[in-house]
């Protein structure tokens, strides 16, 4: 159906009501319905050029950060994403066309206006939400889409595509019911994204430790993947650079730009599994670079991507939002000269530290992180923290990894029916303070605990993170995300 035909946005509407009921109460693994679905639209499944990224925490940021290297080379890249903080359009983004949410919802109509009834009803939501993804990315004919993947990796609704590569960023303990409560067998679902002869990036630094190796050589022999590996072939060096060397005799250093070079440890090795990838495309894919031919010149685009990463005229992914975020919280401007002063030069009242941080392994990194920006943090334990975290995560030992922290720590169920309740908390958690709301929380911290200039931080799932932006209205819609975001306080 073409865009001249679709239904008025009020059905539209309607349709992302009846998308967000599909939400499964309980997951149900599988790619029959997608791709029942997919061979009643005939889609072509190499038409669109496609980068699948897993992990259990960092293939947001990974996906991101490769999203916002390709789109400085000025074409056309598609960035898939979740969950969302704020809106359901975060999900979808493209360079250089960005993506508004009437046209999204236009197109998610057309969607169910396409296929038989029966074949949609039993999409799920991460079904519908993967078509309506590469429905957009070749209607807006991206050069390349990039895919984060969902749920592990071999059921998940993403790899009904065929990826010219693969890329794991990193192997840890979540959804154990589903994917396995072996480090080798969360790591054999993950694989399940690779495809014969394709390139695989390999993230996880702690292979040999975690007894992983054993899995990947097995399904690098199967599939005879080719696979470059972080300390290998491209990793860290330090807090300020990091090197490729995907030839293997062609080790080249490189200093990180300053966004990364101030972000924590995880997010820098983030950026070196994507910044190899984008050198990887760079060399074996230059019909992406419109820079090509007889004046393209690889090292010189190399570095000005360095240089330009975190420029104003780059769109910036929303998945990097949430990430050990600052956000600076300043007072309502009273008078004229408040006005014309920029926000970050208005008098900051706090400082929040925003980190979607949502099992165990994301919260020890999170800690550790903190711990470099606030001196004794966990001798004194006087940092303010609220923490939300949903109902079928590890809570008890994220909030045991928190408690060493954060203090006080303030509990928050947030909107979501998916949270957890007071009645699930370990008795030692008991004692917590708990609130129905961000807002309520806020409060009462206002009230009882903050200091003029004092830091606090948020916590513990998507949801809360995503929660605290729209309460301080520092979401940047279709802005360039600074260092530091500025809100206001109400």
């Amino acid at each position: 159906m073409k865009n001249d035909k679709l239904q008025p946005l009020a059905n539209s509407e309607k349709d992302l009501e009846d998308l967000f009921a599909k939400r499964p109460q309980i997951i149900k693994p599988g790619l029959e319905r997608i791709r029942a679905a997919w061979e009643f639209l005939r889609m072509d499944r190499y038409k669109l050029k496609v980068i699948l990224v897993a992990g259990t925490n960092g293939k947001g940021s990974t996906a991101g950060t490769l999203w916002h290297l390709l789109a400085g080379l000025n074409i056309r890249i598609g960035l898939f994403t979740s969950p969302h903080l704020c809106c359901f359009s975060e999900r979808f983004q493209c360079s250089q066309a960005p993506i508004k949410l009437e046209y999204i919802l236009k197109s998610l109509h057309s969607l169910s206006q396409e296929l038989p009834k029966d074949l949609y009803d039993d999409l799920s939501f991460f079904d519908t939400s993967t078509l309506l993804a590469i429905k957009l990315f070749e209607e807006l004919a991206c050069s390349i889409a990039i895919f984060e993947v969902g749920l592990g990796g071999r059921w998940d609704s993403t790899n009904i595509l065929s990826p010219l590569l693969s890329v794991i960023s990193s192997i840890d303990k979540d959804h154990e019911s589903w994917l396995g409560h072996e480090f080798w067998q969360i790591a054999s679902e993950k694989l399940g994204i690779c495809r014969e002869k394709t390139p695989l990036f390999w993230g996880e630094p702690a292979t040999a430790a975690k007894k992983l190796q054993e899995t990947l050589a097995s399904k690098q022999t199967k599939l005879a993947l080719p696979v470059f590996a972080i300390n290998k072939n491209f990793g860290r060096l330090n807090s300020e650079e990091g090197f490729i060397d995907l030839c293997g005799n062609d080790h080249q250093r490189y200093a990180f730009p300053r966004w990364v070079a101030n972000s924590s440890e995880i997010l820098q090795q983030n950026f070196c599994l994507a910044f190899a990838i984008f050198a990887w495309l760079l060399k074996n894919y230059p019909s992406i670079n419109p820079a090509k031919k007889s004046h393209y010149n690889y090292t010189e685009t190399v570095q000005k991507a360095l240089e330009q990463f975190g420029a104003p005229h780059i769109p910036w992914p929303n998945s990097l939002l949430g990430r050990f975020q600052f956000l600076k919280l300043t007072q309502k401007v009273k008078t004229e000269a408040e006005l014309n002063l920029k926000k970050s030069s208005l008098p900051s009242l706090y400082t929040g530290i925003l980190d979607v941080c949502h099992n165990p392994a994301a919260c020890n990194q999170f800690v550790k992180t903190l711990e470099k920006i606030i001196p004794n943090l966990k001798q004194n334990n006087h940092c303010l923290g609220f923490v939300s975290i949903l109902a079928d995560k590890n809570y008890d030992l994220m909030l045991d990894i928190l408690k060493d922290f954060l203090n006080p720590l303030l509990l928050v169920r947030g909107a979501s029916r998916r949270s957890f309740h007071a009645d699930l908390l370990a008795a030692r958690h008991k004692d917590l303070l708990m609130f129905d709301r961000f807002s309520h929380a806020w409060d009462y911290a206002k009230e009882h605990y903050l200091d003029r200039g004092q830091t606090f931080t948020v916590c513990g799932s998507f949801l809360i993170v995503g929660e605290v932006i729209n309460h301080f209205s520092a979401f940047p819609q279709n802005e360039q995300l600074e260092q530091n975001l500025h809100g206001t306080l109400p």
